[in-house]
């Protein structure tokens, strides 16, 4: 489940309870960098769900799973640290991702997303915290799923088959996304990109489970090749490669297969040869 955090006492009394394996909860940076990027209040509403996490798991050999998200951009990339402790603090794994050009980012965080420069900055912090005794001590894990560059112990997956292999995120390769009304499509940030029906399948109402995985309409998606990266040397091994959504979010197109346009966080070219 991935929240926010906001909800009843009641609500979250009946989450805890549901026999929930994990609990994703989303928070940006310390309270006037978090509230500032949500609302007021919601860094108080992320920070009681992870105290009622740790309370309901406290005692248990097998508790839920909890684990923060932050999207990093310009305007957090300071509060990495900040966030790692807060994650040390709970006992909760942290999941670091770039902010993307999508949903509502895409009108109100427009100009804070990282440069390559900017970025590759941000995964060799990642790393230094990782790198610390008390972290390392600790059994949390921080998670860096785009561009993880500077991790020297990732596993190289080059050799195993699709989608085993790290060539791709878990876009139509281990999941799909489904609307409220019943459709499916191809990736959560892609629609904004593309507010017609190229990325979208059928309906969950009138298909099985397996028609809507091979719909042909995904496969222009779930196929193209991503051009640059075939030939990377951190490409499976510490990098899953472009990603589809922020190609297309800055101008980029899918045409004979390929995917063609710039990843503008790919920041590759500038690590020390």
């Amino acid at each position: 489940l991935y929240t926010n955090g906001w909800g009843s006492e009641r609500t979250a009394r009946n989450l805890l309870e549901a026999d929930l394996d994990e609990i994703v909860i989303s928070v940006e940076g310390r309270p006037e960098i978090n509230d500032r990027r949500r609302k007021p209040g919601s860094f108080a509403k992320a920070v009681e769900s992870l105290e009622r996490i740790s309370e309901h798991n406290r005692g248990k050999a097998d508790g839920i799973k909890g684990i923060i998200a932050a999207a990093i951009g310009k305007d957090n990339v300071s509060e990495v640290e900040f966030l790692v402790r807060l994650a040390l603090r709970y006992g909760v794994d942290i999941n670091f991702m770039p902010l993307k050009p999508s949903g509502r980012a895409r009108d109100l965080l427009t100009g804070i997303y990282l440069s390559p420069l900017e970025y590759m900055q941000f995964a060799q912090q990642v790393q230094q915290m990782r790198d610390l005794s008390e972290i390392e001590n600790s059994g949390i894990k921080i998670i860096l799923k785009y561009k993880d560059l500077f991790c020297g112990d990732y596993p190289d997956a080059s050799g195993l088959p699709f989608p085993f292999n790290y060539s791709e995120c878990s876009a139509l390769t281990t999941a799909i996304s489904m609307l409220p009304d019943g459709r499916v499509y191809s990736c959560p940030f892609v629609l904004d990109v593309d507010p017609g029906e190229e990325f979208m399948g059928p309906n969950m109402i009138n298909v099985t489970a397996y028609e809507a995985w091979f719909d042909p309409q995904f496969e222009k998606f779930r196929s193209a090749t991503k051009v640059g990266c075939t030939d990377c040397e951190f490409y499976m091994r510490q990098c899953r490669g472009a990603c589809r959504a922020t190609v297309l979010g800055y101008g980029g197109q899918i045409k004979d297969g390929q995917l063609l346009g710039e990843d503008p966080q790919c920041f590759a070219p500038l690590m020390p040869k």
